[in-house]
């Protein structure tokens, strides 16, 4: 994945690189199947495109040494962001940063998914990385700071079942880096 960095200058703007093939189109899946959690302040990853350190420090049990990170898996989708602009001189408008809202709903409720819902109520940022249902990770070596707000859902019909849903919501220029997902599940 490339390095991008946005120009400073007029003089620096340059036309992106494209690379469409007529007979061997890549279109990926797009729901979000994985979230991958942890405190805002864990330590970054060497490189997150290696799976022994996802395999170092992914576990859902606090009890194991050096498994900062926990997974959920559930559905999640993120619609396109909403451009945060300003208003500069001549009439122009700057995109400072785009506001993003991801969904996500794990249907597997159990006590210790509840409780640990409950705990993600009290409040405050996390780090996640996300991946979706054809293999792709999103988040980097640094992951994404976040804010989440969860809550459970109870439906009305007969046969509706009770989801925790997360609404995660974070800011940022650019959309995270994504790599072919190095966790084996």
């Amino acid at each position: 994945m490339a390095i991008i960095t946005c120009p400073e200058t007029c003089e620096e703007v340059e036309a992106p690189k494209f690379d469409f093939d007529n007979c061997n189109e890549e279109a990926n899946a797009a729901q979000i199947a994985w979230l991958y959690i942890t405190t805002p302040d864990a330590p970054s990853f060497t490189d997150w495109k290696t799976p022994t350190e996802w395999a170092a420090r992914l576990g859902n049990d606090p009890t194991v040494e050096g498994h900062d990170i926990r997974f959920l898996k559930g559905i999640g989708e993120i619609p396109k962001p909403t451009a945060n602009t300003v208003a500069v001189s001549g009439r122009r408008t700057k995109v400072v940063g785009r506001s993003r809202t991801i969904t996500f709903r794990v249907d597997n409720t159990n006590e210790v998914n509840h409780d640990a819902m409950r705990k993600l109520q009290c409040g405050g940022d996390i780090k996640i990385w996300y991946g979706t249902i054809d293999g792709l990770l999103y988040g980097g070596n640094d992951g994404i700071d976040v804010f989440v707000d969860p809550g459970a859902s109870h439906g009305s019909g007969d046969t509706d079942i009770i989801n925790h849903e997360y609404a995660i919501s974070y800011s940022a220029l650019l959309d995270p880096e994504r790599t072919k997902s190095p966790i084996a599940f």
